[in-house]
């Protein structure tokens, strides 16, 4: 708003000549005290183009605008209120205007002025009456974006990020199939093709060989889903080996091999929550996203989606018209054009193109993109091109953690969500939550009643335990390919001897962590911590996958026929000699403390062991769960930690804790800097515990 400056003339104040922008004179003055006069005032301009630049007088009246900064405006457009406005009901005024994006040098005058970069608004109110009361509210100033409209054929302001809206910096989308298909799908990041910058994504639908011969099933062993999985050659759907390419040690069957798996009709995009970008409900939206396949002749489209405040799906998608692929990998482009939802507050943009159920097929997509169309698009109408109003932009600071635990239900808190059981089949176990029994509040519990050793040893599964969720509900996510984490957990035995070890998966194979000890569990309430460095692997999709349990090589370290003098904790020396205790058998199960003879020295049983055809129940509580990047262990921390340090990014309890060390002092600190650096009036936002 242009506030003007009270002057008062009295007196008679005369002046005559003529203004010559030849002179090479610009007049300084300078004033102090009090003038007085009395006469008239005469107004006068320049023809001179800038020649106001610093200070103006203009006439006045109710179809001029006296504010000094209109002296440099070229073109303009105002769209006021009017006298027959109603009372108490608001209006909204507007003007489009265009300044000067060059610099005038008049000649011999030397350049008057430059390039603006700086604005001010102001209002004018005529025919006020006495006493009457006029409001000003939401005032904007902004640039009108070129847009893509019936005028222009330009990109508006993109506004996803640089990672939302490109593969530069990390994936932010999965890929999705038909039904149990996904598990032939991967989608990564690649310098093969690249529409804008160096990345791009590449989608590929890689459907088991076409025959089951040997060297087919091994050579797709190495595709990096089934590895992840431990699928053996029996997984890939397939009866058995063809004639004279059999399995080593195994008879070659007549069978003919099974029939690839087809595509499933549509391939497209999930988009992570970190790849979504907020809207506004009743606003038109447009959208467009580049894509290059290999096959000619499928359909290619840009899809919309819309989510509510609870990031919860609204509908299926919105597409537009479909592109034909021109194949060879060419780069092409499809558009969307939506009115948002009244529910509508966040949105993703992805691509859907048609397989032609292919059993392999390959695209690259790049450059998502979603912005508003131009507000000139209703200039044909003679409406406002103003948007609805925004607020000030401002200066979003997101600080990074001194620690990130990217564990998003850590000491289960609220629940156990977030893992599922690692067993045989034919075992039944439990996962439930023991309120008061961890560390510090809660604790998880996994227990099997009783169980055949032979299963546990010799069973399908090499590990009895708990191990992450992945996918949908994933626990960990966002970890990094080739980037070395530590995960650490606390475990306490409750019953069962057996040594308790933590797993993690980096993408390619299981690496194995620090093991519990053996001991007698009676009594117990020692926590023991337990920790695995890994590095992931160069393709690595980014779920956490850390396992913890009984490995089958532990429970034979117990369970089975361990002979005095092999292992410390199983047997223990007495410090006497035998008298009429029995010899050790190697086909008798011993209790805890029981006493046998062993090559002419007493021994007793730390704990139960020996060739039990039954062991239960077997019983352990976890909590403190941390993984970080980092190559040690470092000390457990979570959102609740008492102290202002540390944040909880989303639900208390149910969401990644953020470290700040000295977060106090610090942003103190911080916001005297900005301040300093900042004009005057601009505003800015510190963001703490923000997504990686």
């Amino acid at each position: 708003m242009t506030v003007p400056i009270p002057v008062e003339f009295a007196g008679t104040s005369v002046g005559n000549g003529v203004f010559d922008p030849a002179l090479r004179l610009i007049t300084q003055i300078s004033l102090a005290g009090t003038s007085v006069g009395n006469g008239s005032c005469v107004l006068t301009q320049s023809d001179v183009p800038g020649a106001f630049a610093d200070i103006a007088v203009v006439p006045y009246g109710p179809s001029v605008y006296p504010d000094p900064a209109f002296t440099h405006v070229t073109s303009g457009v105002y769209r006021p209120g009017g006298t027959g406005d109603t009372v108490g009901q608001w209006k909204r005024l507007s003007l489009s205007l265009t300044v000067p994006n060059s610099e005038y040098v008049p000649g011999p005058m030397g350049r008057i002025y430059g390039i603006f970069d700086q604005a001010r608004l102001g209002v004018t109110s005529s025919n006020m009456a006495v006493n009457e009361t006029q409001q000003l509210a939401y005032v904007q100033f902004e640039k009108t974006p070129p847009g893509s409209d019936l005028d222009t054929n330009q990109f508006g302001s993109n506004l996803f990020t640089l990672e939302q809206a490109s593969y530069e910096g990390r994936m932010l989308y999965e890929p999705v199939g038909g039904a149990g298909e996904t598990s032939y799908m991967t989608f990564s990041r690649t310098t093969e093709r690249a529409s804008c910058g160096a990345f791009s994504g590449k989608f590929v639908y890689q459907s088991p060989p076409p025959t089951n011969s040997y060297t087919a099933v091994q050579n797709f062993g190495t595709y990096p889903n089934l590895l992840a999985r431990r699928q053996t050659y029996a997984d890939v759907k397939y009866r058995a080996f063809t004639t004279d390419d059999a399995l080593p040690g195994t008879t070659p069957s007549t069978d003919v091999g099974g029939t690839p798996v087809a595509a499933p009709a549509t391939l497209t995009l999930r988009p992570l929550q970190a790849a979504f970008v907020r809207v506004e409900p009743g606003v038109t939206y447009q959208a467009q996203i580049s894509a290059a396949a290999e096959v000619a002749g499928q359909q290619f489209q840009c899809a919309i989606l819309r989510y509510d405040a609870s990031f919860n799906l609204i509908g299926t998608y919105a597409a537009g018209s479909a592109v034909t692929t021109a194949g060879g990998f060419k780069w092409q482009q499809a558009s969307a054009q939506l009115l948002m939802e009244d529910t509508a507050v966040w949105a993703a943009v992805v691509p859907r193109v048609t397989s032609g159920g292919a059993s392999r097929f390959v695209f690259f997509t790049d450059e998502h993109r979603i912005w508003i169309p131009s507000t000139l698009a209703t200039k044909k109408n003679s409406a406002s091109p103003a948007r609805s109003w925004q607020p000030p932009r401002q200066l979003v600071l997101k600080l990074r953690a001194t620690r990130l635990n990217l564990v998003k239900n850590p000491s289960f808190q609220n629940s156990v969500w977030g893992w599922n059981q690692v067993k045989d089949p034919s075992l039944t176990a439990a996962l439930t939550l023991v309120s008061g029994g961890g560390i510090v509040g809660n604790a998880a519990s996994f227990s099997i009643t009783t169980a055949p050793t032979a299963t546990l040893i010799n069973g399908l599964s090499p590990r009895t335990g708990v191990t992450t969720v992945t996918g949908q509900s994933a626990l960990i996510t966002r970890l990094k390919p080739s980037t070395v984490y530590t995960a650490s957990l606390y475990v306490k035995p409750v019953a069962s001897s057996v040594p308790i070890t933590i797993w993690a998966h980096n993408g390619d194979q299981l690496v194995r962590g620090t093991s519990s000890p053996i001991f007698d569990p009676t009594g117990n309430t020692t926590w023991y911590r337990l920790a695995v460095t890994f590095k992931t692997s160069p393709t690595f999709g980014g779920d956490g996958a850390i396992s913890l349990g009984y490995a089958a090589d532990d429970v034979a370290s117990v369970y089975s026929a361990i002979q005095p003098g092999t292992n410390d904790a199983v047997w223990a020396q007495v410090d006497q000699a035998p008298v009429a205790e029995p010899n050790w058998s190697q086909s008798i199960p011993y209790t805890a403390s029981a006493r046998v003879q062993y090559n002419g020295l007493l021994w007793e049983s730390v704990v139960a062991n020996g060739p039990y055809a039954n062991i239960g129940p077997i019983t352990f509580y976890y909590d403190h769960f941390l993984l970080e990047e980092a190559d040690k262990v470092a000390p457990y921390f979570d959102g609740n930690n008492p102290s202002g340090d540390y944040m909880w990014e989303g639900t208390p309890g149910d969401s990644r804790s953020h470290y700040y060390r000295g977060k106090r002092v610090n942003q103190y600190r911080l916001d005297q800097i900005i301040q300093r650096q900042l004009g005057v009036g601009a505003s800015y936002r510190i963001v703490y515990a923000s997504a990686p």
